[in-house]
């Protein structure tokens, strides 16, 4: 479950396991099959191209760059590594019984990934139907790559969005550029631009920059000086998020936002 660090209050909309709750059955061979609450391969394929990994600092969890993360009710499976290439594909269910209906709130998303050596890139593609009678399906398409050069791994991702949020003719082009940096051993320099445009829509882009140190303490213990600053166009109104806490209220169009936050992350 996700307790936000700043208030105490409950994260993913106050559930109990709002984060990730699945069985499953995995082959070396055969693969892995999951059911229950899961990440979206569309989300992992963001969450991997991204400099700050959809944490503190991410363009991803600000929201400029679009991603549905988790989805209940969803069979996930995931291929075991053929020649570099792996594939997800998830089916999510609505469970909408009402005749004419059924295929209301049901989600599907799929990647193929590839890695070879220092080199990886992935497509992604995801639909989200709508779950009511009025709206559009939401349809995203993504493509991304990194390349490790060891002295400094970069990355770039590219997503074209169809009707976010089922709300028709909310299209959006969206783009992330990022760099890690190991400085020595345990430190690393991070930094991300990215940005995205409402089609049709007068003010509608922002821009984000962010950038960071993070530090590892230990192999389950790193902590985090991270700058971010968002770039708001007339009609757009992010603020910084992360996993943990979210950051000024930013309710007024064209309001640019500067957060600086300071942290410690410890996986148990």
């Amino acid at each position: 479950m996700g307790i936000n660090a700043d208030t105490g209050a409950s994260g993913q909309g106050g559930l109990a396991f709002g984060r990730q709750a699945y069985a499953g059955l995995s082959s070396n061979e055969l693969g892995t099959l999951t059911l229950g609450r899961q990440y979206t391969p569309q989300f992992v394929t963001v969450d991997t191209y991204d400099a700050f990994g959809t944490g503190t600092g991410s363009v991803a969890a600000s929201g400029v760059v679009s991603a549905i993360a988790r989805a209940n009710n969803a069979v996930v499976y995931a291929s075991p590594t053929l020649g570099g290439f792996t594939f997800n594909g998830m089916a999510s269910l609505g469970e909408s019984s009402t005749a004419g209906q059924k295929s209301f709130g049901n989600l599907y998303s799929a990647s193929v990934n590839y890695a070879a050596g220092p080199f990886s890139a992935a497509v992604a593609t995801m639909m989200q139907k709508r779950s009511a009678t009025t709206g559009e399906d939401a349809k995203y398409a993504l493509v991304s790559s990194a390349y490790d050069f060891g002295t400094l791994k970069l990355y770039g991702l590219y997503q074209i969005v169809r009707n976010q949020g089922t709300v028709e003719a909310n299209d959006r082009r969206e783009a992330m550029f990022g760099v890690n940096v190991p400085v020595s051993a345990q430190g690393t320099v991070a930094a991300a631009l990215g940005g995205s445009r409402i089609s049709g829509v007068d003010g509608g882009s922002a821009s984000q920059f962010s950038l960071g140190y993070l530090h590892n303490l230990s192999k389950r213990t790193r902590v985090y000086a991270i700058a971010s600053r968002i770039n708001n166009s007339s009609a757009a109104t992010y603020t910084t998020d992360s996993a943990t806490g979210a950051g000024p209220v930013n309710t007024v169009g064209g309001q640019d936002v500067k957060a600086l936050m300071l942290g410690v992350r410890h996986a148990f």
